[in-house]
């Protein structure tokens, strides 16, 4: 069965990855439900067709507990790597303006350094 390979934003020079502090950072039935469509991702259970298209490349997981609605940003930066750009509680029906340009801003990043290699 094919597999996909998640990895989380990191601008560089730090030990943990930002997006995976984020993660983190949100209630523990948040991280579990997140973290169960982010592996289904890396199982190849689902792909970009499953997933919230936001803007441009940028996808969106989006899980909900309850009343609370987790979501994590994406990238498909090749057929088989994700990169998780970031990932933010949302407590409105629209995704926050600027967890979006966060994104956008991360995605810039993740593009110029890959193209300085």
């Amino acid at each position: 069965m094919p597999q996909n390979q998640i990895r989380w934003f990191a601008p560089g020079g730090e030990t943990e990855p930002v997006s995976k502090r984020e993660f983190k950072s949100l209630s523990k039935e948040g991280q579990a439900a997140l973290a169960t469509k982010i592996k289904r991702l890396a199982k190849a259970e689902i792909g970009l067709q499953d997933l919230r298209h936001v803007q441009g490349e940028i996808y969106e997981i989006r899980t909900q507990v309850g009343n609370n609605h987790f979501r994590a940003m994406v990238i498909q930066d090749s057929p088989v790597h994700f990169i998780i750009l970031s990932c933010f509680y949302k407590n409105q029906n629209k995704t926050p303006k600027q967890e979006l340009e966060k994104a956008q801003q991360r995605l810039r990043r993740w593009r110029n350094a890959s193209a300085a290699q």
